[in-house]
């Protein structure tokens, strides 16, 4: 036998073996039927990734949905508290429904829940601030404070605190632009809903925090002994004071 003649018949050999059935456990098995599975198999593992992301969704719209809620019910309890008095509360809640992107077969919507309730805001009592001298700086404090303020409207004393959940508030970002952190003594696999501010850098698991409460009352100079100046006011009088030769 030639050398080209075996070489040809080594060929013909290992075609044959290619073409072959199979056998698995002793019995037949037809070379296709992987890529059958994998045609039936396919489908169904996108169609479950696609229904877990549409999960993910709807959770994204019901704490969206609840924030705006949240942020209603806070405004209209301080326009109602301007024209009544007493103590109540304001209780919203929508039914939001959320319907899928796409049904590879009939899918009934998700029903939603979002609720709100924010009691009235009753102020302070007329007086109860001593009076500030006239040509004399007004300081602010609040309970357990470790800074004082020389403005009202700071945003340390102005809070807009939210509530969300725990998957939801890595993806968050403050006003600043800046990712939420848990707090100092967050308590370790915590899987309750968690509160934010808008201006802070911080998340806790509970509103019975001092950095989610504020209680502010005028301060005089001596009660201010002690506490450095809020980083935020003393930038604000230092951009005022830069801007007053201009002006």
């Amino acid at each position: 036998m030639s050398f080209h003649e075996s070489i040809l018949q080594k060929d013909q050999v290992s075609m044959k073996g290619v073409f072959a059935r199979k056998k698995w456990h002793g019995k037949a098995y037809p070379g296709g039927s992987m890529t059958a599975e994998c045609a039936l198999v396919l489908p169904v593992f996108l169609f479950a990734v696609l229904t877990l992301i549409s999960f993910m969704d709807a959770v994204r719209m019901e704490t969206l949905s609840g924030l705006a809620l949240s942020n209603r019910a806070r405004k209209m309890a301080a326009a109602a508290s301007s024209e009544s008095s007493g103590d109540f509360y304001v209780d919203l809640y929508e039914r939001p429904v959320y319907r899928y992107p796409f049904k590879a077969f009939p899918m009934p919507d998700i029903p939603l829940l979002v609720r709100a309730r924010v009691r009235s805001f009753s102020g302070y009592a007329l007086g109860s601030d001593p009076a500030p001298e006239e040509g004399k700086e007004i300081f602010y404090l609040s309970d357990n404070a470790e800074v004082y303020h020389t403005h009202a409207d700071c945003t340390h004393l102005d809070l807009a605190v939210y509530k969300t959940s725990m998957g939801t508030v890595k993806s968050l970002r403050n006003a600043y632009g800046r990712r939420y952190r848990p707090c100092k003594d967050f308590p370790e696999g915590w899987n309750g809903p968690v509160y934010v501010s808008k201006k802070g850098d911080y998340y806790y698991p509970s509103l019975h925090y001092n950095s989610l409460t504020r209680h502010v009352h005028i301060a005089s100079a001596g009660e201010c002994e002690g506490l450095p100046l809020c980083s935020r006011c003393a930038a604000r009088d230092a951009r005022e004071k830069t801007a007053a030769p201009a002006a």
